[in-house]
């Protein structure tokens, strides 16, 4: 059976739920020494200056603040690294017009589907919805608020009458069934 590695982050999870802070503390001494924020606590505690428990409470508590320090430290180096990319704009863009023909808000899409129906959402002005190809070139569509609604408010149509389940006479298996009385006196 193979061991698994100790990481800080198991270390943290074995300590929360260990049964014995003596115990613990002796099995997991090599571990702790390898971090020398963590060292000094547990020498505090084999000269006997503080008790199991509250040196186990201590030594997960900052092993715990270590971790979420180091999580953020890489979560801002990612981020460095995300400003530094060029972003890549999307594909569509629509512009909400008043009646005097100013932009209201404006929004960008990867999707036609999404432009159109964020589109049709906004159903109180009319929209342009505009796609820049490769070569520069837009493709200009114009969006109604009457079309808009009609979209947003689509019903489904049903019939005019109510319509009753089929009988049928055959069973699933499809032997024919028909219905017959059956007289046993007739006097």
């Amino acid at each position: 059976m193979t061991k698994k590695k100790t990481t800080l982050k198991n270390f943290v999870t074995q300590a929360s739920s260990a049964k014995s802070a003596m115990g613990f503390l002796k099995a997991k001494g090599e571990f702790i020494r390898q971090y020398s924020f963590l060292a000094t606590i547990l020498d505090s505690y084999e000269r006997g200056e503080v008790l199991a428990s509250p040196t186990l409470k201590a030594i997960t508590d900052i092993a715990f603040k270590h971790m979420l320090n180091a999580d953020i430290e890489k979560a801002k180096k990612r981020g460095e690294k995300a400003e530094s990319v060029p972003r890549v704009s999307k594909a569509y863009l629509v512009s909400i017009f008043d009646n005097e023909g100013n932009v209201i808000e404006d929004k960008t899409f990867d999707l036609f589907q999404e432009c159109q129906g964020w589109a049709d959402r906004r159903m109180f002005e009319n929209v342009e919805c505009s796609h820049a190809n490769i070569e520069g070139h837009r493709v200009m569509t114009k969006v109604s608020r009457q079309d808009s609604i009609a979209r947003v408010l689509q019903y489904k149509r049903g019939s005019v009458m109510k319509q009753n389940a089929s009988k049928t006479s055959a069973l699933s298996f499809r032997p024919t069934v028909k219905e017959d009385r059956a007289y046993f006196s007739r006097g």
